[in-house]
C-alpha cells in the first residue's frame, strides 16, 4: 500500500509527489502529457519568470483561458510563489473584464489570445487605458518575456501582463 503523501502545503505535495512518482502522469490535457516531474519543471521555471515580473507572497494574479494544461502550470507557479489566483469568467464581456481587473487588486494578468468566441487580447485592447502602469497593471505581448517561450509551445498567441 502506497503511504498517504505527508505534504501541508499545494507546492511541497507537487515536490514529494515529484520524488515519489517523479514518472507517473500528473497531467493531461490538450494533446499534452506531463509526468509529476515534468509538471514540477514547468511550474518551477514559470514560477521563476513571474518572480522576475515582480510575484511574490500575497499579490494578486488573474488567469484567463479555458481549461488547459497551462493553467493548471499557471495556478500552481501563482501558488508555489504565495501569490493568490484570481480566476476570470472564460465568458467575460469587455466591461466585466475591465471590473475584474480594476477591483481584484490583480497586478497580473495570464491570459490565451482566445476561446470560443471572445478574443481576449482584443478585450486587453479594448482596456488599454486600464493596462497604464499608473494602474498598476501593465501588458506583455508574448509568453517570451515571462519565460522561454518553449513552456506552451503549443499555444504560441498566449501572452501575460504584469
Amino acid at each position: 500500500m502506497v503511504a498517504m503523501p505527508t505534504s501541508r502545503t499545494i507546492p511541497g505535495l507537487l515536490d514529494e509527489l515529484a520524488a515519489r512518482f517523479p514518472e507517473r502522469e500528473a497531467l493531461v490535457g490538450g494533446g499534452q502529457r506531463y509526468t509529476y516531474a515534468a509538471l514540477r519543471e514547468e511550474v518551477r521555471a514559470f514560477a521563476k519568470g513571474l518572480h522576475a515580473l515582480g510575484v511574490r507572497k500575497g499579490k494578486m494574479v488573474a488567469i484567463l483561458m479555458g481549461n488547459k494544461p497551462e493553467w493548471v502550470v499557471a495556478d500552481l507557479a501563482i501558488c508555489s510563489l504565495g501569490g493568490t489566483m484570481v480566476a476570470v469568467n472564460t465568458w467575460v464581456t469587455t466591461r466585466e473584464l475591465g471590473y475584474v481587473l480594476a477591483h481584484s487588486d490583480a497586478t497580473a494578468l495570464i491570459a490565451c489570445d482566445r476561446f470560443l468566441r471572445y478574443d481576449y487580447f482584443a478585450m486587453l485592447d479594448e482596456l488599454a487605458p486600464l493596462a497604464h502602469p499608473r494602474h498598476g497593471l501593465t501588458t506583455l505581448s508574448t509568453w517570451a518575456r515571462v519565460r522561454t517561450s518553449a513552456l506552451f509551445r503549443s499555444t504560441k498567441s498566449t501572452r501575460a501582463a504584469a
